[in-house]
C-alpha cells in the first residue's frame, strides 16, 4: 500500500459541537407499545469498541511507556504494546516507531512525551505534551490520526 508522508506544519484549531437528534413523540409511543423488548445480539451503536493496541518498536536508547492510570514509567528494550490511554516517553538522543492499528505510523523524536487515545476503534489522538513526532499516514487513513498539542490540533488531510 502506497504511503503518503504528511509533514505537519500547520496547526488547526478545531472545535465542534455535536447534538443528538430528538425523538418524535410518535416514535416514543411506538416504543412504549412494543410487546416484548428485543435482546441485542451485537454491540450497541453508542458503545465504543476497543481496538488493538499500538506497537512500539525500533527502540533507540532510552524509551519508556506508562499504562493508563499508572504513575511509574517502564523502560522498553525491544517491542512493547501500547494500549488506549498509555503514554510514551523518549529521552535525549532516543527515538522509536509506533505502529497504530489503523495502518498509520508515528515516528517519535528525542525528548518527547505523549499520551495515546483511541476514541472509536480506528481513530487515534496523540496528545503531545512535549517533543516532536512525524505522522506517516496511508492514503486510506487520512484524518484517522490526530496530533493534539498545547497550542492546537494537527489533522492530516492531504499530501505535499
Amino acid at each position: 500500500m502506497k504511503r503518503i508522508l504528511i509533514i505537519l506544519g500547520m496547526l488547526l484549531l478545531v472545535g465542534s459541537a455535536c447534538s443528538a437528534p430528538a425523538q418524535s413523540t410518535a416514535a416514543l409511543a411506538n416504543e412504549a407499545a412494543a410487546p416484548e423488548p428485543v435482546q441485542p445480539t451485537a454491540v450497541p451503536a453508542n458503545e465504543v469498541v476497543a481496538s488493538e493496541p499500538a506497537i512500539l518498536s525500533e527502540i533507540m536508547n532510552d524509551v519508556a511507556v506508562r499504562a493508563k492510570n499508572e504513575v511509574d514509567w517502564k523502560k522498553v528494550a525491544t517491542v512493547e504494546l501500547v494500549e488506549d490511554g498509555g503514554s510514551v516517553r523518549t529521552q535525549a538522543d532516543s527515538n522509536a516507531r509506533l505502529d497504530l492499528p489503523n495502518g498509520n505510523v508515528l515516528w517519535i523524536g528525542p525528548d518527547t512525551i505523549f499520551e495515546l487515545s483511541n476514541f472509536d476503534g480506528q481513530d487515534w489522538i496523540i496528545f503531545l505534551e512535549q517533543g516532536g513526532v512525524v505522522l506517516e499516514v496511508t492514503a486510506d487513513n487520512l484524518g484517522r490520526s490526530v496530533i493534539s498539542t498545547p497550542i492546537g490540533i494537527a489533522w492530516p488531510t492531504g499530501s505535499i
